[in-house]
């Protein structure tokens, strides 16, 4: 399941990448910046589990403390109308939602 995971995100992030360079190359850096955020949540998930040795059900506990903290950020951008940063953390908390469903159904799986 380890080598299926780590599969699975270096594929997202190549897809994303591909995306990004696209939207730059029509000049939408403001789309490419909020893909990059994407990748960014994709490097994080994967720095964790390797950081938790591999061990599913500690990344998940990590990453939940880091999803909860995207949460707040993303309640708090309500609270003061500011729909970037709004925009920003819904962005992260989704591909977050996406690596734990789909990390639980490998899990399932295996």
């Amino acid at each position: 399941m380890k080598e299926e995971l780590l599969s699975y995100i270096d594929e997202r992030i190549a897809w994303h990448k591909g995306e990004q360079a696209r939207l730059k190359a029509e000049y939408r850096q403001d789309e490419a910046a909020h893909v990059q955020i994407a990748i960014n949540v994709y490097n994080i998930f994967r720095t964790t589990y390797q950081a938790m040795k591999y061990d599913l059900n500690e990344t998940v506990k990590r990453f939940s403390g880091i999803i909860s903290s995207w949460d707040e950020s993303r309640k708090r951008a309500c609270e003061h109308g500011d729909d970037e940063k709004r925009l920003i953390e819904e962005i992260k908390l989704a591909r977050a939602m996406e690596l734990l469903r789909r990390s639980k159904e490998m899990e399932a799986h295996s």
